[in-house]
């Protein structure tokens, strides 16, 4: 769903690589029309989806009560680890980065390529 509505990266190439100018607008004409639709259908769909989840939650808390305080409980968890987890995973490779960019360094490869494949990990 995401690279089919929201990626729209190869799209706008296709438009840099036309051959004359007139030809690029033309082509942009109608792409931003069709990236305008695949925006508006995500994000109609991410709102139904979200209502449908809301109902699930409020039938689920009002047949479980007593589970209502973990259920919060693991949605702050996991909504504090979501917001946490970026920053560590684009920390760390940058930090060996900027370690294999000292001049001092006699490591310099070494850690290059490990922030590279923890990067991709």
């Amino acid at each position: 769903m995401l690279e089919t509505l929201v990626l729209t990266d190869k799209i706008i190439l296709q438009i840099k690589f036309q051959p004359n100018h007139q030809a690029a607008i033309s082509m942009k004409n109608k792409i931003l029309k069709c990236i305008n639709i695949k925006f508006a259908i995500f994000f109609i769909l991410n709102l139904v989806l979200l209502i449908v989840f809301w109902a699930y939650l409020i039938s689920f808390n009002a047949k479980y009560e007593n589970t209502q305080i973990y259920l919060i409980e693991n949605t702050a968890i996991s909504f504090g680890f979501s917001l946490l987890y970026p920053f560590i995973i684009n920390i760390i490779p940058s930090a060996f980065r900027m370690i294999s960019l000292d001049k001092e360094s006699p490591n310099k490869d070494c850690l290059y390529s490990t922030s590279k494949i923890i990067q991709i990990l």
